[in-house]
């Protein structure tokens, strides 16, 4: 039983069966897929979008922000996260002054 793995004959062909098995079944999903896929784009094709449609354009009543906009609230917000953490870092300090005046 052992010689029969020791020259590699046996387990070679066991592994090529199964790599076989596994390469028919890709192909088979494979087909599968690709039927699919155009059954699908012909009943796409079958659909006719009509020659034209209706459609009014205008402008918006808000307008698009220019870069301006967008860098200056960007900055805004930034400025009141600094005070922000200015506000936390005072309020700590003096929370030590406190704690080392008690001592």
């Amino acid at each position: 039983d052992c010689d029969k793995y020791k020259d590699g004959t046996e387990g070679d062909s066991e592994k090529s069966d199964q790599e076989e098995q596994r390469t028919q079944e890709g192909d088979q999903q494979q087909s599968m897929l690709m039927s699919s896929l155009l059954q699908v784009s012909q009943k796409a094709k079958l659909r006719k979008a009509p020659d034209f449609v209706n459609v009014k354009v205008g402008a918006s009543d808000i307008p698009y922000p220019t870069i301006i906009q967008l860098v200056s609230e960007m900055e805004y917000r930034r400025d009141l996260a600094e005070k922000y953490e200015r506000l936390k870092i005072l309020e700590m300090e003096m929370k030590l002054q406190k704690a080392e005046d008690e001592m």
